[in-house]
C-alpha cells in the first residue's frame, strides 16, 4: 500500500514537473501542440489516401497522366493515384490549419487573411511536395515494391513529414502569430513616482501628529 502511494506521488510530482517545464517554454508546448494535432490531420489525410488510392484504380481510374509537372503512370495509379493524393493533401490540410490556428498558436491575426496565406502555402506543398515530389517518389517505390499501396502509403508519409516540417516554422512566425498584449506598466518602472507618493503620504502622517498633539496641549491649559 505504501509503495503504490509512493509510486502516485511520484507520479503527481512528475507531472507537474512536466506541467512547469511546458509552462515556462511555450515554443515546446506549441511544437508538441501542433504535432498532435498534425499527427490527427495526418492519419486522416493517410487513411483518405489509402482508401482512395486502392479503390480509384481498381475502378479503373488509372490511365496514365503526364501533364505539366506530373507524371502518374498506370503501373503506379495513374489518375487515381493523382486524385488520392491531391484530394486527401486538402483535406488534411484543412484540419490542420483549423486546428493550429486556434489551439496549437492561439492566434490574434486575421483569420482571413491567414486563411488566404495558409491556402498559398497549402498549394506550393501540394502541389510540390505531395503532388509532385509524391509522385516522383511513388513512381520509384512502385518500381522497387512490387505492391503499389504499399509503396504509396510509404510516398505519402514522406510527404507528410516534408511538409510538416517546413510547415511549423511558417505557421508560428507568419500565418498564426499570436501579437502579445501590452502588459501593465509595473511599480518599478515609476520609482519616482512612487518614492513622491511615500514621502506625502509620510508628511501627512507627521501633519495629522501634530496636529494631534496641538489639541491635546490646548486640552491640557484649558
Amino acid at each position: 500500500m505504501l509503495e503504490w502511494y509512493a509510486v502516485t506521488l511520484g507520479d503527481k510530482t512528475m507531472k507537474e514537473k512536466i506541467k512547469a517545464l511546458l509552462a515556462k517554454n511555450v515554443n515546446l508546448m506549441q511544437f508538441i501542440k501542433y504535432t498532435l494535432f498534425s499527427l490527427i490531420a495526418g492519419l486522416t489525410e493517410t487513411i483518405l489516401f489509402v482508401a482512395l488510392n486502392y479503390i480509384l484504380p481498381a475502378k479503373g481510374i488509372n490511365r496514365h497522366i503526364s501533364w505539366f509537372i506530373f507524371d502518374y503512370p498506370t503501373h503506379a495509379g495513374g489518375l487515381g493515384a493523382l486524385i488520392a493524393f491531391a484530394s486527401s493533401a486538402v483535406v488534411g490540410q484543412s484540419i490542420a490549419f483549423i486546428t493550429n490556428f486556434k489551439k496549437t498558436f492561439e492566434s490574434t491575426n486575421n483569420i482571413f487573411l491567414s486563411a488566404f496565406g495558409f491556402v498559398i502555402l497549402a498549394l506550393a506543398t501540394i502541389i510540390g511536395i505531395h503532388t509532385y515530389l509524391g509522385g516522383l517518389l511513388n513512381n520509384a517505390l512502385c518500381n522497387i515494391i512490387p505492391n503499389t499501396d504499399i509503396a504509396g502509403t510509404i510516398a505519402k508519409i514522406s510527404c507528410q513529414l516534408t511538409g510538416f516540417l517546413i510547415a511549423f516554422p511558417i505557421n508560428k512566425f507568419i500565418l498564426m502569430r499570436k501579437k502579445e498584449s501590452p502588459s501593465a506598466p509595473s511599480d518599478e518602472a515609476f520609482p519616482e513616482q512612487e518614492e513622491s507618493e511615500q514621502t506625502e503620504e509620510s508628511e501627512q502622517a507627521e501633519e495629522s501628529e501634530q496636529a494631534k498633539e496641538s489639541e491635546q496641549a490646548i486640552a491640557n491649559d484649558s
